[in-house]
């Protein structure tokens, strides 16, 4: 008996430590990205053409090198991210901190000599010329006086989706784009919509918002006789500001 569990452990303890080290393999691969510096990886496309660099070193992935998160935004939506894996939020290498922090310095040097070079050649979508042009635009499409095209939609999102998963954990919150200024929330139970009437409003002038906002509010539950969904449009909520 103890010789078949000492078998089992020596089989164990061998698969778990290459386990571990083929965890760690990424350390490596970014000791072979900084071989090539940022500028000469920039100017022969060695990412791909019209390409960024972001880095997973937690529990999002890191996209230094933009001047705002208007440009980053404008970036995420208009071209390609290469990432750089530094491990995650998954702390178990040793030297790993570092690791990330090297992937996050050479990223940054990266992007800001890719989007150098796109301006220079008059291709970069984010410029702040363009990202006014472009608020502005956004702005007209609502009619609303008091928008300012410089509104944390993005943040405000995210307070106002755990704002409903407080209500119930699987409610979701979308976010319309292009429908500035406009929101949609699936909800569990028709009281849920009084809640958000009463206390989501709150959260839009945190964020900059001094436009009203809609929220499209659905009520949604699983049969699961029918094995679909039942759903049925309620009244929006429309928060005045």
């Amino acid at each position: 008996m103890k010789q078949t569990i000492s078998i089992i452990i020596f089989l164990i303890f061998p698969f778990s430590f290459q386990v571990l080290a083929s965890d760690c393999d990424f350390m490596k691969g970014i000791d072979n990205l900084l071989k090539t510096s940022p500028e000469v990886a920039a100017q022969s496309n060695k990412f791909g053409e019209d390409t960024f660099l972001s880095v997973a070193d937690g529990f999002g992935p890191s996209r230094p090198g933009f001047d705002s998160g208007e440009e980053l935004g404008c970036a995420m939506k208009n071209y390609e991210f290469h990432m750089v894996w530094a491990g995650a939020d998954n702390y178990q290498c040793e030297g790993q901190g570092a690791k990330a922090s090297q992937a996050n310095k050479y990223a940054e040097k990266y992007n800001i000599h890719f989007k150098q070079s796109l301006i220079e050649n008059g291709r970069f979508k984010c410029t702040s010329i363009l990202l006014v042009e472009r608020r502005n635009k956004l702005c007209e499409a609502t009619g609303q006086e008091f928008c300012t095209g410089l509104e944390d939609w993005s943040g405000a999102l995210s307070a106002l989706t755990k704002y409903v998963w407080s209500l119930n954990r699987t409610s979701t919150v979308g976010y319309l784009p292009e429908k500035y200024g406009e929101y949609s929330a699936s909800i569990r139970e028709p009281a849920h919509r009084k809640k958000i009437l009463e206390n989501a409003c709150k959260i839009f002038p945190k964020f900059g918002s001094k436009m009203d906002v809609t929220i499209h509010i659905k009520l949604a539950n699983y049969n699961r006789n029918k094995s679909e969904w039942d759903e049925e449009l309620m009244p929006d909520v429309v928060c005045k500001q």
